[in-house]
Parts: C-alpha cells; sequence; structure tokens
C-alpha cells in the first residue's frame, strides 16, 4: 500500500492533471468565446463602417446636388442679365438709327405714305392723326395726303416717330408708331436671336 505521501503525490498528480484539462478546457471556451465576439464586433464593426460611408456618400451627393443648383441659378441669372444687357445695347442701337431715319426726307415721304393708305378707312370728319412734337411741320401735308382737314395733334407717347390715327366714329385706332414696331420686335428678336432662357 502506498504510503501517506505518495497518496498525497497520486492525489496531487489527479488534480493538477484534472486542473490543467480544466484549464485547457476554459481557454478553449474562452478562445471560442474571444473569437465568436471578436467576430461578432468586427461584424458590427464592418457595418458601422459601412452605415458611416452610405451616409457621408449620401451627403456628399447632396452637398454636391445642392451647390450645383446653386452654380446653375447663378448662371441662369447671369446669362438672363447679360441677355437682357445684348438686347438692350441692340435695341439702343436701332433706336437711334430710327431716330437719325426721322430726320430724312424718306421718312417724310414715308409717314405721309402711310397715312395716305388710310384715306378711304375712315370718316375724316371725326379723325385725329398724332404724332410727335418734331413732326408737327407736316400738318399741312398730312391734311393733303388726307384730303381733308383732319384735327393734328402732338403726342409726348411718340418718341421716335410714325404716326396715330383715331377715328373717333368708328372708335378705331391705328397705331403706326415707329416706338410700337420696335417695341414689337422684341419677341422676335429674341426667338430669331435664340436669346429665350428656358
Amino acid at each position: 500500500m502506498p504510503n501517506s505521501n505518495e497518496r498525497l503525490q497520486i492525489i496531487a498528480s489527479a488534480i493538477l492533471a484534472q486542473a490543467e484539462n480544466d484549464s485547457k478546457k476554459l481557454i478553449q471556451r474562452a478562445n471560442k468565446i474571444q473569437s465568436s465576439e471578436l467576430h461578432q464586433w468586427e461584424d458590427k464593426l464592418r457595418q458601422s463602417m459601412a452605415e458611416t460611408v452610405r451616409k457621408k456618400t449620401s451627403a456628399l451627393r447632396m452637398d454636391t446636388k445642392s451647390r450645383l443648383a446653386v452654380k446653375e441659378n447663378q448662371l441662369h441669372r447671369e446669362l438672363l442679365l447679360l441677355r437682357r444687357e445684348l438686347m438692350e445695347k441692340v435695341f439702343d442701337a436701332a433706336r437711334a438709327n430710327l431716330a437719325a431715319y426721322t430726320e430724312t426726307p424718306a421718312y417724310r415721304e414715308d409717314l405721309l405714305g402711310g397715312i395716305a393708305k388710310l384715306r378711304d378707312a375712315y370718316d375724316h370728319a371725326a379723325t385725329t392723326v398724332s404724332l410727335r412734337e418734331a413732326d408737327l411741320g407736316l400738318v399741312q401735308d398730312i391734311r393733303q395726303a388726307l384730303d381733308s382737314p383732319v384735327r393734328v395733334i402732338a403726342d409726348r407717347s411718340i418718341r421716335i416717330g410714325g404716326f396715330k390715327l383715331y377715328n373717333e366714329a368708328a372708335a378705331a385706332l391705328s397705331d403706326e408708331t415707329l416706338d410700337l414696331r420696335l417695341g414689337d420686335a422684341r419677341p422676335w428678336f429674341l426667338e430669331q436671336c435664340k436669346l429665350t432662357v428656358h
């Protein structure tokens, strides 16, 4: 029979072997838990990073769209201003050319010819011809063109030239002013020059 020292040694060896076996199992279990938690943590981290990238990408897209919209609006406004400036330059030049034209004999002939074309359209007793003040020297020529002593008055709204003929009996107005024709040319000009902005 083993003596007490030997028994203690056998018990101690058995305890140590059991402890070593339990320790290995605990380490394996801890490693599994740690590995599982590590994988879970890595998955959560991956998902979190993917969500962060998605949110930042979305925010960047929105910011880029917003900046592009602001820039597009700014360029649209600049284009509208440039178009208006260009159109005003063209129409200022046209107005100046028309004003120079009103100082020529051809203007006088065209004015009297335009009035004469309306001779048969109205009862001349009820007719008033409106002119710009600079053209009032043509009163006798106008009356002769209409073959009638029509009333001729100055009209300050006529700035460039031409005439308005109003017949009270027919309640009709013929506006043959260069001012109106120039104003009516604006939409045509915009269309023909492709200056319309949508």
